[in-house]
């Protein structure tokens, strides 16, 4: 073990607490001993599998008809077929034909890479490459790495695996009454089982892995529960299959807790509804207790009371939301109760996604980790729209729409039957700003233009080094946004390369990150930031954030940044970056590919919403615009979807000088001019419908804005 190894594991204890790095150390401990070899070996399934998994008083051979006996029940059921399917064709009658196409040998990836496979290959391989490589199916799970120079990312093997088709597949057969969607259904199901041995391959090496397949398989059960395709031959293999993964979930769910995600609440589902819908496996009532422990105790852990997410993510907040709207929607059936503190969360993180939403475009910022998790999708909507999360959450507590029709509104239809869109009621959030103080996260909102920012003293496990990052949002377009995430796991330069802070629109400093990379997952030296100001009046609203990521550097420096808008939809950020040596400054905008005009400072971008006008001033050198064709840069990136990037372009402002410096980005519609003195104390923007003057403290003075004065010309 070299010295840089040990400064980051120390580095790594202290950022967590020795309580998380004891757990941390003591599970590697177990991985490195085969203990988990022990625990859960690799074995054949066996003749009679099933029979192994049952109360006693139960035979394998009649479980269907036990199984139906005894009542069954989900959020939906085969007996509203007709209903549902009408209420779909109503809502979405353009996006039927689409999916009556459906085919498991045509799979769509993390939402957006298309694929053709052919089964049982499709287990075992990542389509993304070029060169497929077929893993080794034959070890034990604890055997694979998630980084394999063969396969490269486990995650792409890993995506055929959570069965995410079968949703389109029962909601084609819903509306067509087609059985070759059920055949399709039974055939994955007797490929994946026939081809991944207990504890055998790769798809048993995690338990969230395991418990969304069972997710999908169980609303898939209920699609297809009539169709003559559902034999008992065949449901007995499934639950016999079952079993099998459940046990290896209530076994090494703890790991689960060292990862401090959403791991632990997709591992409770698989427990807490495997245990409620099958009683007459011996071990349910144990997983069901198990489960729902789980769930309760981590809506309290993950979820901030003010309904930010542990996680940092937007899409990992969304995740947690469908994993829970699953869980309460299935328990409502079943009448089992959740505590009320879970649904306080619940209801305040849909407050959250509410703030955070861009109505325009159904989007929230790409803000955090997005592996493209997208374990729900009953709806023909964009994997980018939020608006059926939010939509399905909002009608769980108050039982009424939040949209008008569209799309959005087909969860609605399987959790909450027709009726929650027969109503015409819909209620509407009036235009606010908001700030979330657990989670360090501002909004400013304008007529038709906002801002997302991020500012938080970071206390657990951060994901971007991305303090003060700033997303801008004018007229449904995201103008300046977060670059996202790409890939987990892949070859250079892209292994992880969207979390550095020169992918934020942010400043970096000496062309470092605001914390120092250790592992592909951790990020040490972890900073504080502070909120100095923020103001929300009618005409003028404002706020100031500084961080501390580069204290540590031997001439610490501290980023002080404050957002002003108007009514107006005009913007300002003033940045000042504060020290007493000679650094090099960079100022990044990630940009919306859009045909531009340059002119010195200054840029005219020309939107599908109308010309936006974009200037910089102060302390500026350089004024770069690195786009795509620059391969040795790799800036001008940005991905919405796990394992797809596009081009944009980074906007680069860039000074190496003796701190401290000012610089002022300005963003509006066309026809402003901005002025400011020498010391840029002083600063008037204006058009032909307003007038902005500002006074501002001195350079290194907190509460930038002194005084604000505004005068509109009508």
């Amino acid at each position: 073990m070299n010295a840089q190894t040990i400064k980051y594991a120390w580095q790594a204890a202290k950022d967590h607490g020795m309580a998380w790095t004891i757990r941390r150390v003591l599970y590697e401990a177990q991985l490195r001993t085969g203990q988990h070899k022990r625990i859960l070996p690799k074995r054949n399934w066996n003749a009679n599998e099933l029979q192994d998994w049952l109360r006693e008083e139960i035979a394998s051979e009649n479980i269907l008809e036990t199984w139906r006996a005894s009542n069954p029940k989900f959020f939906f059921s085969n007996q509203q077929q007709v209903e549902i399917a009408t209420a779909i064709q109503k809502i979405n009658p353009d996006g039927v034909g689409e999916l009556l196409k459906t085919d498991i040998h045509h799979l769509r990836y993390f939402s957006k890479l298309h694929y053709q496979v052919s089964y049982p290959d499709i287990w075992f391989t990542n389509p993304f490459l070029q060169a497929k490589v077929e893993c080794k199916r034959d070890l034990h799970w604890s055997d694979y790495p998630m980084y394999s120079t063969d396969y490269e990312d486990l995650k792409f093997i890993w995506e055929a695996g959570r069965f995410a088709i079968v949703y389109d597949l029962a909601r084609a057969y819903f509306l067509s009454k087609d059985e070759k969607y059920a055949a399709q259904y039974w055939e994955l199901i007797e490929s994946w089982i026939d081809h991944n041995p207990p504890n055998t391959g790769p798809h048993w090496k995690c338990g969230q892995e395991t418990s969304l397949r069972l997710m999908a398989w169980y609303f898939g059960l209920f699609a297809f529960l009539d169709s003559p395709e559902t034999t008992p031959k065949r449901f007995e293999k499934f639950l016999g299959a079952v079993a099998v993964q459940v046990y290896r979930v209530s076994k090494d769910y703890r790991y689960s807790y060292i990862q401090q995600s959403n791991h632990a609440v997709s591992e409770g589902l698989g427990l807490y509804v495997t245990g409620v819908l099958f009683p007459q496996l011996k071990d349910a009532e144990a997983w069901r207790k198990m489960g729902k422990s789980i769930l309760e105790d981590r809506a309290l852990f993950l979820f901030r009371p003010d309904g930010t997410y542990f996680q940092k993510s937007h899409n990992y907040l969304r995740f947690i939301v469908h994993a829970y709207l699953y869980i309460l929607c299935f328990a409502k059936a079943n009448d089992e109760q959740f505590s009320q503190q879970l649904h306080d969360r619940m209801r305040a993180a849909l407050d959250y996604l509410k703030a955070v939403l861009d109505e325009k475009s159904g989007k929230v910022p790409n803000f955090g980790s997005n592996d493209g998790a997208l374990i729900l999708p009953i709806n023909s909507c964009d994997f980018t729209d939020y608006r059926p999360t939010i939509a399905a959450l909002h009608y769980y507590f108050y039982q009424e729409r939040y949209f008008d029709n569209g799309n959005w509104n087909e969860d609605l239809i399987w959790l909450f039957g027709n009726q929650s869109v027969a109503q015409n009621q819909t209620r509407k959030t009036p235009i606010s700003s908001h700030r979330f103080d657990h989670s360090g996260i501002f909004t400013l909102r304008s007529e038709d233009s906002w801002c997302f920012v991020h500012a938080e003293s970071i206390k657990d496990r951060p994901a971007h080094a991305d303090a003060l990052h700033m997303d801008f949002w004018w007229r449904g377009i995201n103008i300046c946004g977060d670059a996202g995430t790409y890939l987990y796991y892949g070859h250079y330069p892209w292994l992880d390369a969207f979390k550095h802070t020169h992918f934020h629109n942010t400043i970096t400093i000496d062309e470092k990150d605001q914390m120092e990379r250790m592992h592909r997952f951790t990020w040490g030296y972890w900073h504080d930031c502070q909120l100095n100001s923020y103001a929300s009046e009618e005409t003028v609203k404002h706020f100031e954030v500084e961080h501390y990521g580069y204290h540590r550097l031997k001439d610490a420096v501290t980023h002080r940044r404050t957002i002003l808008c108007t009514n107006q939809d005009h913007w300002l950020v003033i940045d000042d970056v504060l020290g007493q040596e000679e650094h090099e400054v960079a100022l990044h905008w990630l940009l919306a590919n859009f045909p531009m005009e340059k002119d010195q400072n200054e840029l005219l971008m020309m939107t599908s919403e109308g010309e936006l006008r974009i200037g910089i001033y102060g302390d500026a050198a350089s004024f770069e615009l690195i786009e795509e064709k620059d391969k040795y840069k790799i800036g001008a990136w940005k991905s919405e979807y796990y394992g797809y990037k596009e081009s944009c372009i980074d906007l680069v402002v860039s000074q190496k000088k003796k701190l401290p410096m000012r610089l002022i980005s300005c963003f509006g519609a066309t026809g402003w001019s901005l002025t400011h003195d020498a010391e840029i104390k002083r600063i008037c923007l204006q058009n032909d419908h307003f007038e902005l003057e500002l006074e501002l403290g001195k350079i290194g003075e907190k509460d930038i804005i002194r005084s604000h004065r505004y005068k509109d010309a009508n």
